[in-house]
Order: C-alpha cells, then sequence, then structure tokens
C-alpha cells in the first residue's frame, strides 16, 4: 500500500467523519448517536478508500510501464560519445 492510497484513504475517511457529524448536528440527533454514525461511516470510507486507492494506483503503475516499454528514451551520452570520434591526425582549429 503506498502513500497515495494511504492519503486517499484517509481523506475520504475524515471527509466522511467531519459530514456524518456535521449532518447529525444540524438533524438535531444527540451528539452519542452522532459520533457512533460518523465513527461507523469514517470506517467504511477508510476501507473504501483503500480499495479504491489500490486500484487506482495499480492503474498507473501498469500505464507507466508500457508508456515506457512503448517509449523508451534514447541514451543521449553514447549517442554523443559516437559521435565526437574523430580521427587522432585531424587538426582542429585555425
Amino acid at each position: 500500500m503506498g502513500i497515495a492510497t494511504k492519503t486517499l484513504a484517509s481523506v475520504l475517511a475524515l471527509s466522511a467523519f467531519v459530514t456524518a457529524i456535521v449532518a447529525g448536528g444540524f438533524a438535531g440527533n444527540p451528539a452519542p448517536h452522532v459520533l457512533k454514525i460518523a465513527i461507523i461511516s469514517m470506517i467504511v470510507c477508510y476501507i473504501v478508500g483503500v480499495l479504491v486507492g489500490m486500484v487506482s494506483e495499480h492503474a498507473v503503475t501498469e500505464y507507466l510501464t508500457e508508456y515506457r516499454r512503448a517509449s523508451p528514451v534514447p541514451d543521449i551520452a553514447s549517442e554523443l560519445d559516437r559521435g565526437s570520434k574523430r580521427p587522432v591526425d585531424t587538426q582542429v582549429g585555425p
């Protein structure tokens, strides 16, 4: 589980917790009930966030692997070294 997955899961869980607290407060529900629902929604949304994060992380990794395989970067350093070789007896400059 990478950093992106953990971040997505945490943000989703905290958003669900805050939403449940605010919605329960505006609805006039008792505090213990609001906290219980908020904690349950936080746990459920964390699990959903982990699953979504893992799927998206896998998709991005797979895409990047395929892109790197299809579009290799040429080795410029070896091209420059090979192109700069000249005969020893060649005069350089005026």
